[in-house]
């Protein structure tokens, strides 16, 4: 049996200004896609939001770099990660955070 990858873990810090940005930047990816392609090199330290529509005729990336964040750790350098997402529900938690950051 082949042994199973070790498990990816990124995490990113954002100021609560970032955290606006970030939003802002999903709800612009929401208005045209459906799904969040995201993709986290540690080797450059950057992190690509992308969606295409669903007619596959356009596309939008934002291409954030290490200096965005407050905080970007990876696990593993030598290798990038992908993930795919469903944009509504990542747009619904960046909403509540915002909403409660003004309180």
């Amino acid at each position: 049996m082949p042994d199973a990858e070790a498990p990816f873990a990124l995490q990113l810090g954002l100021s609560p200004d970032a955290m606006r940005h970030m939003a802002r930047a999903l709800g612009c990816l929401d208005k045209l896609g459906r799904d969040l392609y995201l993709e986290a090199d540690p080797s450059t330290r950057q992190l690509a939001l992308r969606t295409i529509s669903a007619a596959q005729s356009a596309f939008l990336v934002f291409t954030l770099r290490d200096d965005f964040f407050d905080d970007f750790i990876a696990s593993d350098v030598s290798k990038p990660i992908s993930l795919k997402l469903h944009l509504k529900n990542v747009v619904a938690i960046f909403r509540s955070a915002t909403a409660i950051k003004k309180l």
